[in-house]
Formats: C-alpha cells, sequence, structure tokens
C-alpha cells in the first residue's frame, strides 16, 4: 500500500509541474501571475476563459455581465426589489473569480478592507465574495484589455482619486 502511494505522490507532482510549465509557455499568463491570489488553477481557468473575443467588450461591465459577477436586479411593478445572483453567464469565469475574491482576502490588503466592509454593512460571506469578485472582473479586464500586469500602487491611487471625485473618503 505504502508503494502504491509512494507512486501516486510521484505522478501527482510530475502532473503539478507540467501543469505549472504550460500555464507559465502561454501568452498572458504573466499578466494573471501577477495577481498575488492567483495561482496555477484559477490562472489557468482564467486564462482559459479570457480570450479575444473578451476585447471585444466595449466596457467592463458588460465583461462583469459575461463573467457572471455583476448583480441583477428585478422589479415588477410593486412588488419588492430584490437582488440576485446572474445565472446566465460564463459559468467556468464567475467559479474562478469567486475562488480568486476568496484566496485575495487573505493575500491583497484592499480586498480584505472591502470584503469587512461588505460585512459590516450585514452582506452574507457568499455575497460579499460575489461582490468582491466583481471587483477583480473589472480589474482583470483592465488588464487583460491594456495588456499590464497587476499594480497594487496603481489600483490605491485610483481608489484615492475616485475618492476625491466623488467626496467619499
Amino acid at each position: 500500500m505504502i508503494d502504491q502511494i509512494n507512486l501516486l505522490d510521484t505522478q501527482i507532482k510530475k502532473t503539478k509541474s507540467t501543469i505549472d510549465k504550460n500555464f507559465k509557455n502561454y501568452e498572458g499568463s504573466n499578466i494573471l501571475s501577477s495577481i498575488p491570489a492567483v495561482g496555477t488553477t484559477i490562472g489557468g481557468v482564467l486564462l482559459s476563459e479570457l480570450s479575444n473575443d473578451t476585447l471585444e467588450f466595449t466596457d467592463y461591465r458588460a465583461f462583469q455581465s459575461y463573467a457572471g459577477t455583476s448583480p441583477v436586479t428585478k422589479q415588477s411593478g410593486k412588488t419588492m426589489r430584490k437582488v440576485i445572483m446572474r445565472y446566465a453567464c460564463n459559468k467556468n469565469l464567475r467559479h474562478a473569480l469567486y475562488w480568486l475574491a476568496f484566496n485575495s482576502i487573505t493575500r491583497v490588503d484592499w480586498a480584505r478592507q472591502f470584503y469587512d466592509k461588505q460585512r459590516s454593512k450585514g452582506k452574507k460571506n457568499s455575497i460579499a465574495l460575489r461582490s468582491l469578485s466583481n471587483k477583480w472582473a473589472k480589474i482583470i479586464f483592465s488588464m487583460w484589455k491594456h495588456q499590464t500586469p497587476y499594480s497594487p500602487d496603481f489600483f490605491e491611487t485610483n481608489q484615492k482619486k475616485k475618492n476625491l471625485l466623488t467626496g467619499f473618503a
């Protein structure tokens, strides 16, 4: 039994090494791997779902809808307004962005702050993570469109500019 476990362990290591090597050889992997919370698994899914078709989106909002991270508001007549998760989307991309959000709350300071702020508003864990994944979709769309790696300084500078323009601190 020990020999079989050792054999499986060796095969798993070889497979992981092959996957890592193949991911690094693809164009665009350097952009995605610049995000601190992206490893080979999430990066591979994102890389497979991002294509030249992604560049055809006119803005990040269209990409967020395609990725399934932007919420859908339902309201009819006098019925109460209800916000629900988007079901008509690229589910692989939505799933990868969700796990990116989950990983980022322990690796990216602003992501943790955003998540904590959502939770303090009374949002459930899944809703707070979906909201954070919506932020990541916007960032990844911009990175992919401009072919630039992730820069935490660039993000924080843009947040400060946004807060100054809107009057929120």
